[in-house]
């Protein structure tokens, strides 16, 4: 009796712990990944990349696709390590897919003002300028 109840509140434990995982999980989920236009470093980045920059209705899911499928492509990569330098290759090429992809859904007038703003960016240091300036 003493050995059954131990193990029904063993398992009423770890199904506990389970249920508090599940509910971090998405909550970092939904942190890591806030729709265009909220919160977060990559959506920072989103943001100065399209200042200026007013999509239609038609424009907005699909520039909301493209980040989405390529930030999905980025995260599969996982965390940059120092030195890896294959790693920042492809971290390299998926932004300048990505890039491309949002550009072709821009109109010409918006193309202008998104390659302003790329020229404007700062292209090392996690968009931090260099030490010193």
């Amino acid at each position: 009796m003493f050995n059954s109840s131990l193990r029904r509140a063993a398992r009423a434990a770890a199904q506990v712990a389970v249920a508090a995982s599940l509910v971090a999980v998405l909550a970092v989920q939904s942190h890591a990944q806030p729709p265009a236009g909220g919160g977060g470093g990559g959506n920072r980045m989103m943001q100065m990349m399209m200042e200026g920059i007013t999509l239609s209705d038609a424009q907005k899911p699909k520039v909301d696709s493209i980040v989405a499928f390529y930030r999905e492509k980025s995260m599969a990569l996982g965390r940059p390590q120092q030195g890896d330098t294959t790693g920042m290759g492809a971290r390299r090429q998926i932004t300048a897919d990505r890039n491309a992809a949002i550009k072709a859904v821009l109109t010409p007038e918006q193309v202008k003002t998104f390659d302003a703003n790329m020229a404007k960016m700062p292209q090392m240091g996690g968009g931090r300028p260099p030490a010193g300036r």
